[in-house]
C-alpha cells in the first residue's frame, strides 16, 4: 500500500485538509519569512515535517533542497523521506 506522505505526486484539496485526512496535524507554522507554511503531522506512527508554498521560486528552492538531500549523505542533514 502506498505511504500517503512519501508517495503522492498531486492533492485536489488544500494541503492541510489532506494532511488532517492521512495523519494528525499535531503543529502548523503559518507564512513564514522563507514564504512556505509548515506542518508537523504523525501519520501512520512516524512523525513528519511537511513544508508547502504556491510561490514557483520557493518550490523550485524546495526542489534544489530535495535534489541535494537525496544527492550528497552527511551526519549534518537531516533525512528525507
Amino acid at each position: 500500500m502506498p505511504h500517503p506522505l512519501t508517495e503522492i505526486t498531486a492533492i485536489d484539496m488544500p494541503i492541510e485538509a489532506y494532511l488532517r485526512d492521512v495523519g494528525e496535524v499535531f503543529t502548523v507554522f503559518g507564512q513564514q519569512g522563507s514564504g512556505t507554511t509548515s506542518y508537523g503531522v504523525i501519520a501512520d506512527g512516524d512523525r513528519w515535517f511537511v513544508k508547502q508554498s504556491d510561490n514557483p521560486s520557493i518550490v523550485e528552492s524546495l526542489s534544489r533542497a530535495l535534489h541535494l538531500h537525496t544527492t550528497v549523505q552527511h551526519h549534518a542533514l537531516p533525512r528525507l523521506c
